[in-house]
């Protein structure tokens, strides 16, 4: 027997069934004859079949009740949860549908540039109303930072199927940046902030109205789940606030209009990122194609 998890469920369906018990009982005992009476065949079987209705629904409510009872109280959603690798998808899209904030501290921001900015740039316009966000990503300009995520991403099970190199991870993070710069130029309101931070973790975390997740760069691996109004939540609120207040920022310089190779180049430097400018051509075309290219890490 399975019964329903929701609380409010269980008690509409024992509710249900002590309806049907009375009204069975009315009929077995004051519309039905009695035993003596029972002459019409019909009218025997009718009593028949509800007496054995009554039985089996007194049977259901002791069964029920004797499960609801060694049964553990179900989880509070307001507790931290852990959620699998399958159903983090669609914890994240969960969060980004009503929210009005976005914070990121993570690596390089793949998932921020495909999915998020867009949809709460949407959001932005479709509600008229102001959306913000702030990405914490590695610093390009660092390079151990990036040389260490390469290494750490390249002996993970998630790392198969690309090569991660310091050059690649670099150019991962600018990708990230010149999207959330592109649509904070097309969006007025959409406020984006990037700060660069000087460590790497395999873990990230994400906050929002509803949640802050701890995710892993594995899509395959499990996720916490830390709901708003528990202390956890707080904290990681915290946790987030410390990791930009050590963070570097970059300023905030609009894109030029069509920018070729040197003119983005350009860009990056003025913004802050100081290694574009001894990247080549070819180096800054392929953060173009990425950032125009980018989807989800989730599938």
């Amino acid at each position: 027997m399975r019964l329903p998890e929701s609380k409010y469920l269980r008690r509409a369906l024992f509710g249900i069934a002590a309806l049907c018990l009375l009204l069975l009982a009315v009929i077995q005992y004051l519309l039905l004859p009695a035993d003596g009476d029972r002459t019409d065949n019909l009218k025997a079987v009718g009593a028949n079949v509800v007496a054995n209705l009554l039985t089996s629904l007194i049977a259901f409510l002791v069964v029920a009740g004797v499960i609801l009872w060694l049964l553990p109280p179900a989880p509070d959603s307001r507790e931290v949860k852990v959620v699998s690798g399958r159903d983090r998808a669609a914890t994240l899209d969960e969060g980004r549908r009503s929210t009005t904030f976005w914070w990121f501290s993570g690596g390089l921001g793949r998932f921020n540039r495909a999915i998020v900015i867009p949809e709460l740039a949407t959001a932005a316009r479709r509600s008229n109303s102001a959306r913000s966000i702030v990405l914490l990503t590695l610093d390009p300009d660092s390079s151990a930072v990036c040389s260490t995520y390469a290494e750490l991403r390249g002996a993970r099970r998630s790392g198969r199927g690309q090569e991660w190199t310091e050059a690649s991870v670099r150019t991962e993070i600018l990708a990230t940046v010149l999207v959330a710069f592109q649509w904070r130029d097309r969006e007025p309101l959409l406020e984006v902030e990037v700060l660069f931070k000087q460590t790497c973790s395999l873990t990230r975390l994400e906050i929002n109205d509803s949640f802050a997740i701890r995710t892993s760069e594995d899509p395959a691996e499990s996720a916490l789940v830390f709901p708003r109004g528990v202390p956890f939540y707080s904290l990681m609120q915290e946790d987030f606030r410390l990791d930009r207040k050590q963070a570097r920022g970059i300023r905030t310089t609009p894109l030029p209009a069509d920018p070729d190779a040197a003119a983005l180049r350009g860009w990056f430097v003025q913004i802050g990122v100081g290694c574009a400018s001894g990247m080549s051509d070819a180096e800054i075309q392929e953060v173009v194609e990425v950032a125009a290219s980018s989807r989800s890490p989730y599938g």
